[in-house]
């Protein structure tokens, strides 16, 4: 699942960016120190099948071995860590944890800038939480609700929405920022993505459509849940034309927004719209093993080793450079998404994402939409 926090980093760590005269390289890891969770969600990613809690001392000690590794893998000093604080339920580790985990990054990274993102559900969002999503998070936080979809449970059986929001509130009230929330398409709720839409701006939230995938618990899910790839862009394009309704610039359709930066403005994206996130993104599991990233992990695809006990395999992660790069001419030429991402060509056995017709859609829809509002204002 790709975060606010992981499009933050990567798109800042695809390639070194320059400060005044300076080059600043960066990489992103995804710390998963638990599988744990407060909530029951049918379709979640893990099968919390590792009880164990890495230490902050051991995120600590395996991040410093990942700058080691990093380094040694690209020739580059690294100057900057977007840490991104995932689980299971990171706030289950309680406020504690996390001033000691960044008390200790900072005594044993005393260069190297760190900055902090958090993906959670919320549900135990509280006030003793506020100064540390203020001053450590500094408000970069991402959670997930599906509208329209009965996947998301409590462990308790009360309502998860009402729980949900309760604390979605809380926040807002606290930051004074729209919650980027993440929410998935499924069978249940594809035909009203124009009501999620509408749902996400009454209720204060930027809002990101993933599609169902089969990783963790959802691959037990009968698979007549599953959307096709097209009625997946058919739903990013009719969320496409219901948020252009909305003149408020601080309501973010996530995609949307997404394809008019690549369409219209010509930016290099971040996950999943590159192919090249090798070395730039690892992901910490609670057992210290390192992969490239969540949902690589998620797969059992493309492990490094394990950063706790400081053993690496360098040729693992030279072989998916090698995948990395493999991308067929079509990709090349089209310039949407350079392949795309690296585990879906691998599962898929292709030189390219099996989104392209997804993204080509979009990308044809934004286009458009940019062609006729420059036609109407005499921009062309």
């Amino acid at each position: 699942m790709v975060t606010l926090a992981i499009r933050i980093a990567t798109q800042t760590v695809i390639h070194a960016c320059a400060i005044g005269n300076k080059f600043v390289k960066s990489i992103s890891i995804i710390v998963k120190p638990l599988y744990s969770c407060n909530a029951s969600c049918m379709h979640c990613s893990i099968t919390n099948d590792m009880p164990v809690i890495l230490p902050p001392s051991g995120v600590s000690e395996s991040i410093k071995n990942i700058v080691t590794f990093a380094e040694s893998y690209s020739g580059d000093t690294i100057d900057e860590i977007n840490i991104i604080l995932h689980g299971g339920e990171p706030m289950l580790l309680d406020v504690s944890y996390v001033n000691k985990m960044v008390n200790l990054l900072k005594n044993s990274l005393p260069l190297i800038r760190c900055n902090y993102s958090i993906q959670t559900n919320l549900l135990s969002y509280a006030p003793q939480w506020r100064t540390l999503f203020e001053k450590v998070f500094e408000w970069k936080a991402s959670s997930s609700y599906d509208f329209y979809s009965s996947f998301r449970k409590t462990k308790n059986g009360s309502d998860y929405f009402t729980a949900w929001y309760d604390k979605v509130k809380r926040y807002q009230d606290d930051s004074g920022r729209r919650l980027y929330t993440i929410c998935v398409l499924s069978r249940e709720n594809v035909d009203y993505v124009e009501d999620i839409v509408r749902e996400a701006y009454s209720c204060g939230l930027n809002i990101k459509l993933n599609m169902l995938y089969a990783a963790g618990k959802a691959k037990h899910m009968d698979k007549s849940l599953y959307i096709t790839q097209d009625e997946y862009g058919n739903a990013l394009i009719r969320a496409y034309r219901i948020w252009k309704t909305y003149n408020d610039n601080n309501f973010i359709f996530v995609q949307g927004n997404d394809f008019e930066n690549i369409a219209i403005y010509g930016k290099q994206l971040g996950c999943p719209y590159t192919s090249s996130c090798v070395g730039n993104i690892f992901c910490l599991l609670p057992n210290g093993a390192l992969y490239q990233c969540g949902e690589c992990a998620d797969a059992k695809q493309f492990c490094y080793g394990n950063a706790m006990e400081n053993k690496f395999d360098i040729t693992q992660i030279i072989n998916a450079n090698a995948n990395n790069i493999d991308i067929s001419e079509e990709c090349l030429d089209c310039g949407i998404c350079g392949g795309g991402c690296l585990l879906r060509r691998v599962t898929e056995c292709s030189g390219k994402t099996p989104y392209c017709s997804t993204y080509r859609k979009l990308y044809k829809e934004v286009k458009t939409h940019d062609d006729s509002v420059c036609q109407t204002n005499k921009c062309v």
